[in-house]
């Protein structure tokens, strides 16, 4: 047997055993779901992340923008999740025509750290207008 066939074959056994071994974060078992809420009611600006599994609520980042027709929407401010999941940030009073606009919130998908591989899937809230 070649040389250059030995190495091949010895490639071609670790590629496969080592792709059994190896779960990466993308694993589609790890990955779970999350429901964003943004509130109508006053204050504006306020809601919950809720998720079966506390890492996807506690200290997730979320962010609000404002619909604008015809152009992108504006980031208008961003917080983190408290640890059951509730969040919310004060703005300086604002006029009355943003009272009129529409706003929505997101968050982003988030990987966890070794060991434990977990995804958080990204969401959006519905869209409001302001209170």
């Amino acid at each position: 047997m070649s040389s250059v066939f030995s190495r091949f074959l010895l490639v071609v056994a670790i590629s496969v055993l080592s792709v059994g071994t190896f779960t990466g974060p993308a694993a589609a078992k790890d990955a779970y779901n999350t429901n964003l809420t943004i509130s109508k009611k006053f204050p504006a600006f306020h809601g919950s992340v809720r998720s079966g599994l506390k890492v996807c609520r506690a200290n997730r980042l979320v962010r609000v923008y404002r619909v604008r027709i015809g152009k992108p929407d504006r980031l208008i401010g961003s917080t983190r999740a408290s640890s059951k999941g509730n969040w919310k940030f004060r703005v300086t009073p604002i006029s009355a025509a943003y009272y009129s606009a529409a706003y929505y919130a997101v968050t982003p998908r988030v990987t966890g750290s070794e060991p434990l591989f977990k995804v958080c899937r990204a969401d959006q809230s519905r869209f409001v207008a302001a209170d």
